[in-house]
């Protein structure tokens, strides 16, 4: 018995590894985002990641943008809340997940009053899910690059 207990420690803990210890930098692909989503009392409901199509419009799924979910706050930077201190409940650095840190070189973030969700209803027409939502940004963001839709049919 410990034998399978001591395996399964070493199991979880190579697992672990294979997701966080190989992190590298991407800059291919500065227009995902993390977005912070919250209800109408300023309470974080939850996180996803989305794709800056424009300056304005971010793509995401359908499952992120909730129901309880009134308004969201994108992160545009790797590490968003690697200084996360929890005394505060903030990144110094960032603002994550409270506000858009000013004047902090490569800090890029913005803030959402409209969100849309077309349809989504926790996977009910499986496979038609309508799992697609999009975040339309208060300020515009300027990246090097958008991220891009595919052409109609393609999938």
């Amino acid at each position: 018995m410990k034998r399978l207990i001591g395996l399964a420690a070493l199991l979880a803990t190579t697992s672990a590894f294979g997701i966080t210890g190989d992190w590298i930098e991407d800059s291919v692909h500065p227009y995902v985002g993390l977005v912070v989503f919250y209800n109408a009392d300023g309470t974080v409901v939850q996180r996803c990641s989305g794709s800056l199509i424009s300056p304005t419009k971010l793509v995401t799924a359908g499952a992120c943008v909730d129901a309880a979910a009134v308004s969201a706050r994108v992160y545009f930077q790797q590490g968003a809340g690697a200084n996360f201190d929890p005394n505060t409940g903030v990144d110094p650095v960032t603002g994550y997940p409270t506000t858009c840190a000013a004047g902090t070189l490569g800090t890029l973030c913005a803030t959402s009053s409209s969100l849309h969700n077309y349809g989504f209803a926790n996977f009910a027409g499986y496979p038609n899910t309508h799992d697609a939502g999009v975040v339309i940004l208060d300020q515009p963001v300027a990246l090097p690059k958008y991220g891009q839709l595919p052409t109609a049919g393609l999938l």
